[in-house]
């Protein structure tokens, strides 16, 4: 299974790929800082789940969540945040999950067990 992994935060990356890591063994988990890397990627390798932080002052997550779906729709993207941020508008593009709690491995494994799409 590919799952990526998008945050500003080289911290926050590093600290998102160790939970998923322990939580999804034998996962490919690819961590991206740049929006361009993470559509050319999603583009060439259509990742089955997507780990995206919308916390970015500027939408960034947001609008790349919006580009990724026009690129791999059948991609299980769970937005990550603080707070319900773009929630309305994140529903209407169907993602499979929000973790707004802490990232830890009981809320990677409560998203990865109800995903939109089988894996």
């Amino acid at each position: 299974m590919k799952i990526i992994v998008y945050d500003d935060s080289w911290k926050t990356r590093l600290q998102m790929a160790r939970t998923i890591r322990g939580t999804a063994r034998g996962a490919d988990v690819h961590v991206f800082k740049d929006t361009q890397a993470v559509l050319d990627y999603v583009a060439e390798h259509q990742p089955e789940v997507a780990f995206i932080s919308t916390e970015n002052e500027d939408g960034r997550g947001y609008f790349l969540i919006k580009r990724m779906k026009y690129l791999s729709p059948r991609t299980n993207v769970i937005a990550v945040a603080s707070t319900y941020r773009y929630l309305k508008e994140l529903t209407e593009l169907r993602v499979s999950g929000y973790v707004t709690e802490k990232f830890t491995k009981e809320a990677v494994h409560e998203e990865m067990e109800n995903l939109r799409y089988a894996v």
